[in-house]
C-alpha cells in the first residue's frame, strides 16, 4: 500500500514540477543534476567555494570574497527544513540535525570573515551587523561577543559595549556554566576604565 501511495505522489508530483526534476527509479528517488533546478543549498555551497578559487587561506578575505559570501548569506534564512519533520523517522531526524549543523557551522564561518574583512575596512557599522547575526545563530559564541564589545567601543558606544559584556557573562554563566576567557576580560576592563583601544 505504501508503496502504491508513493507512486501515485510521484506521478503528481512530477506533472506538478513541469519538468524532469526528479530522477528515480525502483530503488531510489532524487533531484536530477542535470535539470535547471535551482537549490539554495547549492548555491550555498557554490558562494562559498568562489571564495577557495581566490589563491589565500581560507580565513582570510579579500575583496573579491565580500560578493560571494555576502551572497551566502542572503540565502542562509533559517535553520535546514525548518517546521519540516517525518513522523517515526529517527534516520531522518539525525540526517537533518547534520545537516542543521554543518550549514550553521559553515554560515557562522562566513559571517566572521566578514566580520574581520569590514572591521578591518573600518566599515564599523557593517561589522556590527554582521556580529550581531552571528550572535543571533549562536548565543553562546564569545568570540562573536568579543568583536561586538570592541566594535561598539570603536565607534564610541561605550554603554553598549559594556553592557554587551554583561550580557555575555549572563548567557555564558546560565548556558554553559563558565566565565569569559581572560581576553573578554581584559577587553571590557580596557573600555570601563577608558584604556580602549589596547595595544593589537
Amino acid at each position: 500500500r505504501a508503496l502504491a501511495v508513493l507512486r501515485r505522489t510521484l506521478y503528481v508530483l512530477k506533472g506538478a514540477l513541469a519538468g524532469e526534476w526528479l530522477d528515480s527509479d525502483r530503488e531510489s528517488i532524487g533531484l536530477n543534476s542535470s535539470s535547471d533546478l535551482w537549490v539554495d543549498v547549492d548555491q550555498f555551497h557554490e558562494c562559498l567555494l568562489e571564495c577557495k578559487k581566490h589563491g589565500h587561506p581560507l580565513e582570510q578575505v579579500c575583496p573579491d570574497c565580500v560578493g560571494p559570501l555576502t551572497e551566502a548569506m542572503s540565502l542562509y534564512r533559517d535553520d535546514f527544513l525548518k517546521g519540516l519533520s517525518l513522523k517515526d523517522s529517527l534516520a531522518f531526524d539525525d540526517w537533518q540535525f547534520s545537516q542543521t549543523q554543518s550549514l550553521r557551522s559553515e554560515v557562522i564561518g562566513a559571517i566572521g570573515r566578514l566580520v574581520y574583512y569590514h572591521s578591518d575596512q573600518e566599515e564599523l557599522e557593517a561589522a556590527i551587523g554582521y556580529a550581531r547575526r552571528w550572535l543571533e545563530l549562536d548565543r553562546t559564541d564569545e568570540k562573536a561577543y568579543r568583536h561586538l564589545i570592541e566594535l561598539y567601543a570603536r565607534t564610541g558606544n561605550r554603554v553598549a559595549a559594556l553592557r554587551k559584556y554583561d550580557e555575555c557573562v549572563k548567557v555564558l554563566r546560565k548556558e554553559l556554566r563558565e566565565s569569559p576567557e581572560e581576553e573578554t576580560n581584559q577587553l571590557y576592563h580596557a573600555i570601563k576604565e577608558n584604556a580602549f583601544p589596547m595595544e593589537k
